[in-house]
């Protein structure tokens, strides 16, 4: 009866020391599952945090945008630079009207390119080149557009012109602008530099002016490429300038 006692307070004892130690092992537990709800309440601000770093990638998208407009002014530039090429291919073409003779039938039509002269009465003004391609003073009268020597009453003046094109001449044509009259001998000039006198006279006080001198050439049966005009302005006491002469003559027999 005793024995049954004992094991009965034992089982009790047993009981009641399981059920502290289910106590214990309940009350042990429940903090650690409280200890883990923090952790996941700190990752929130981690994702919280990385929003910002795409809100600031937007302004990077944004500077972006002058670099794009800063390049239209370069490309309205490069259209001025085409734009100011247009002159220079205009002024060109006096050049090419003086060197290429007009073609009249088997004839060539030749201004000058090129002069000099025994005097000069100024540079550029009243100059030699002065007679160099087509005339260009339009009326009577002593103007800086036509060769004047040096002075107005010298007896031997001389002004010597050459041409692109070597020809067999037919004729000359002096264009005197200012007192003429003067010129009293004119000569062709061949590649050689043989001097051929096609045309002489005396000093004349009665042309008209302006005067175009105009001198049949005949019997040279070789190409000239030049012309030499001699003046006498004694007579006269007068500049007998000259604005431009002109050869016509074939290229070919």
């Amino acid at each position: 009866m005793k024995s049954s006692r004992f094991l009965l307070v034992g089982l009790i004892v047993l009981l009641a020391m399981a059920a502290l130690a289910c106590s214990l092992v309940g009350d042990d537990t429940t903090p650690a599952v409280t200890d883990e709800v923090p952790a996941v309440t700190e990752e929130v601000p981690a994702v919280t945090e990385e929003a910002p770093v795409v809100t600031e990638e937007t302004p990077a998208a944004t500077e972006e945008a002058p670099v794009v407009t800063e390049e239209t002014p370069a490309a309205t530039e490069e259209t001025s630079v085409v734009t100011e090429e247009t002159p220079a291919a205009t002024e060109e073409t006096p050049a090419a009207t003086t060197e290429v003779p007009a073609l009249q039938g088997q004839f060539l039509e030749q201004w000058a390119v090129t002069a000099t002269a025994s005097s000069e009465y100024g540079n550029p003004d009243w100059a030699a080149i002065q007679a160099i391609g087509a005339p260009n003073t339009q009326e009577c009268g002593d103007f800086v557009t036509a060769w004047a020597s040096s002075t107005s009453s010298s007896p031997y003046e001389w002004l010597e012109l050459r041409y692109a094109i070597p020809v067999f001449p037919d004729q000359i044509r002096i264009y005197e602008t200012y007192s003429p009259g003067s010129i009293i001998r004119v000569e062709v000039i061949t590649p050689v530099s043989d001097y051929i006198a096609v045309w002489e006279d005396g000093p004349r006080t009665d042309e008209d002016c302006p005067h175009v001198l105009t001198i049949p050439v005949e019997g040279i049966e070789e190409r000239v490429f030049g012309v030499r005009i001699t003046l006498d302005q004694s007579i006269i006491q007068s500049w007998n300038e000259i604005d431009a002469v002109q050869l016509v003559g074939r290229a070919f027999e």
